[in-house]
């Protein structure tokens, strides 16, 4: 059995757009990410569950990257769920596993217009 060392989990705050299946994308913030999971708040109460497969995309800025800005879509499940967060917006909050995540390459981002 593989041990698993533990990730660690920085704060940031950054845009972030969800879709579950069947759901309209949906736009909101991080709270924490690692390379195993994130946290983040969406702006309007949404109806994704716990065990929902989600895309996840998320925009780093240049002051991250060290350059351009990057595009992240991680693929994944919700872990947690916390309707009526105390964010002032009445919003919900997740913590969703990434299975798996990659850069979109630029020329992917006009497709994803809405996200970036």
């Amino acid at each position: 059995m593989r041990k698993l060392l533990p990730a660690h989990r920085y704060e940031v705050h950054l845009p972030i757009v969800v879709r579950a299946p069947g759901q309209t994308l949906v736009t909101g913030v991080t709270n924490f990410m690692s390379t195993r999971d994130v946290s983040f708040r969406l702006e309007k109460p949404h109806a994704i569950a716990r065990g929902a497969a989600v895309t996840l995309y998320v925009s780093l800025p240049p002051e991250f990257t060290a350059s351009n800005r990057v595009l992240i879509r991680a693929r994944g499940h919700v872990l947690n769920v916390r309707r009526g967060s105390r964010s002032r917006t009445g919003g919900s909050a997740f913590i969703a596993a990434m299975d798996s995540y990659a850069f979109v390459p630029k020329e992917e981002w006009a497709l994803n217009a809405r996200i970036i």
